[in-house]
């Protein structure tokens, strides 16, 4: 009995420590520098293992109780941006971060569009 008594209060004493870990919220967006249009399935990376993916509009909201982080914002076909900050417990801060979009990438698909058309243009109609 004394030992089950004794593991109730071990578990009672862990869940309270954990409640009183204080979180602080980040908030942000991710954007493209060129349009300012949102980047839906863009990859903010907290840690390792901690993380969101942005909503349809480029919006996400992480939660942690670090006071200092790294956040690594990564979209296909856009250079990895990494950004510093300081996160209040109990409070929100909210980022902006737009991401360029990696020259070489948009130079192929401009080209293989243009080939395309190319193409199309001069093929026989029938």
């Amino acid at each position: 009995m004394m030992r089950f008594s004794l593991v109730i209060i071990m578990c009672l004493l862990c869940m309270a420590c954990y409640a009183v870990t204080p979180q602080g919220i980040i908030r942000g967006r991710v954007f493209d520098r060129a349009t300012g249009a949102g980047l839906p399935g863009a990859n903010v990376i907290l840690k390792k293992n901690q993380g969101t993916v942005t909503g349809d509009d480029g919006y996400f909201f992480l939660k942690t109780d670090a006071v200092s982080v790294m956040l690594s914002f990564r979209f296909i076909g856009y250079k990895t941006e990494v950004r510093s900050c300081r996160v209040i417990p109990n409070d929100t801060i909210f980022i902006e971060q737009g991401l360029e979009m990696i020259q070489s990438l948009l130079n192929k698909v401009l080209n293989m569009k243009f080939q395309l058309l190319t193409r199309l243009s001069s093929a026989p109609a029938g």
